[in-house]
């Protein structure tokens, strides 16, 4: 699965606010383009990466992982 096809796989879970929040899909953020972002304040930028092959081999424990960060 190429990296596209990857994001494309996690969009699909963060989309429609599953986890509470609104996902910005290719946000730029101090000239870097971040695949997947939400505001959550304006205190801080926490960054979260995830291999492509974590996400396909174990896409509930990516989405945990967001859970918890979004939850913090």
């Amino acid at each position: 699965m190429n990296s596209e096809e990857t994001r494309s796989f996690v969009l699909e879970e963060l989309r429609a606010n599953k986890l509470g929040v609104h996902f910005r899909r290719q946000q730029v953020i101090q000239g870097f383009i971040v695949d997947f972002y939400y505001h959550k304040s304006a205190l801080g930028l926490r960054i979260v990466r995830f291999r492509n092959d974590e996400v396909v081999r174990n896409l509930s424990t990516v989405v945990g992982k967001v859970r918890k960060e979004i939850s913090e």
